[in-house]
């Protein structure tokens, strides 16, 4: 099953909430951790829901991309292309 698919269901619940909630389906890293002031200028990750966490690359033929990772908060990486 592909990746798009996969997240299908999380995308229902994203857009369900931003028209219920007002909560964005994709947020800046500052949404979700306000008390963070280090994150209020990160402007080359964002978030997907409260959960996924994009570090895209924006350079062209770069292999490594930086990032900032929020302590106690994430499990791991997968590395998706879709």
């Amino acid at each position: 099953m592909s990746a798009k698919l996969l997240t299908v269901p999380l995308q229902y619940t994203l857009f369900a909430n931003a028209s219920t909630l007002g909560t964005p389906p994709v947020r800046a890293l500052f949404f979700e951790f306000p008390d963070e002031p280090e994150l209020f200028s990160v402007d080359r990750q964002f978030l997907i829901g409260r959960d996924i966490l994009i570090t895209p690359v924006l350079t062209p033929n770069a292999s490594t991309v930086d990032g900032e990772f929020q302590r106690n908060c994430w499990s791991g990486e997968v590395p998706l292309t879709l």
